[in-house]
């Protein structure tokens, strides 16, 4: 391979993890899988922390800052939450690759303190704004609490599904909140 760029480093990287385990993040495994030398490697990373990073950043800007962007454009928060679902929710769950990667991280997090501390930020992260959605729609704290627990964990539940559903099943199971 001539010329690896930072993005397929962290995409090996994300192969890695799903179908090995985060065990399998190493420098050796990732030259490999590349077919390049530890040296370009170090072009792009200080370290393998660094690397740790850029995979969950990466993972955090595709799945959640982006969406939180896109949705955050709307106008009415109706219209933020129905863009935080269906442009959100059911075109991620729809893609194996992220659900893949979503339980990757969760299972990884068990055993790297510095994971679990991110992958708790951005459960956060979208748990508040799902929050804020339901406040700005008139609930009141304890019911948009449990609103957005219901959103998020009907995400969460379906990313874990052995079966992958339709994008129509999807918006029938989300279509309470349309």
């Amino acid at each position: 391979m001539s010329q690896v760029t930072k993005e397929m480093w962290i995409m090996a990287g994300f192969d890695l993890l799903v179908h090995q385990g985060p065990n399998s993040l190493t420098i050796q495994r990732l030259c490999e899988k590349l077919n390049v030398t530890k040296g370009a490697f170090y072009h792009w990373f200080k370290s393998k922390s660094e690397l740790d990073m850029a995979l969950l950043e990466a993972w955090s800007d595709h799945s959640t800052n982006s969406l939180i962007q896109l949705a955050a454009r709307k106008s009415t928060p109706s219209e933020r939450l129905q863009a935080m679902i269906h442009e959100g929710f059911v075109q991620l769950l729809e893609t194996s690759t992220f659900n893949d990667v979503e339980i990757a991280l969760e299972a990884w997090a068990l055993s790297e303190p510095k994971v679990q501390k991110f992958v708790l930020k951005i459960r956060c992260t979208r748990f508040d704004f799902l929050f804020d959605i339901f406040k700005e729609m008139g609930m009141d704290k304890k019911s948009a609490s449990q609103e957005s627990m219901k959103v998020y964990c009907l995400a969460l539940g379906i990313s874990h599904l052995p079966i992958r559903p339709s994008k129509t099943d999807l918006l029938e199971i989300f279509s309470k909140y349309f």
